[in-house]
């Protein structure tokens, strides 16, 4: 399966209307997003199994996250873990936090080639999450 790293950048508009770093000066797509890593650390996304997977730091606590979209309105889903790699993932998950950031840092992180590696030869899922509305009909 094919896996894709972006990263997010700083924006501006040039007179011929493309969206490009005024850091780097590479050009972006239009949810501000490379292919090539900015000069500065920046997040990343990993594109995989068409989701959009990343690290959501909140109140101390690293989440890994996976989602259809990563703008807008963003549709999360549940990630899928057999409980005996649960400790691993988190592990994983915090461990790349600590590459680029910390754990009492808030924000976005991107996953490590490490995680993205376990994710993958683990089979770890990310599905449609069950919400009480939804959880009786087809």
């Amino acid at each position: 399966m094919r896996i894709e790293r972006f990263y997010h950048h700083a924006g501006t508009i040039t007179p011929e209307g493309e969206s490009v770093c005024p850091d780097c000066g590479v050009k972006l797509d239009d949810g501000l997003l490379s292919p090539n890593p900015c000069k500065y650390d920046t997040t990343s996304f990993v594109r995989y199994k068409g989701l959009w997977w990343f690290i959501n730091v909140s109140n101390c606590r690293a989440q890994l996250c996976a989602a259809e979209n990563i703008t807008g309105k963003i549709r999360y889903k549940e990630i899928v873990c057999p409980k005996d790699m649960q400790d691993t993932l988190q592990k994983l998950v915090e461990e790349s936090v600590e590459e680029h950031g910390a754990l009492n840092i808030s924000g976005l992180y991107g996953p490590s080639d490490r995680l993205i590696s376990f994710i993958e030869e683990k089979g770890i899922k990310a599905v449609t999450a069950k919400t009480p509305d939804r959880a009786n009909k087809p």
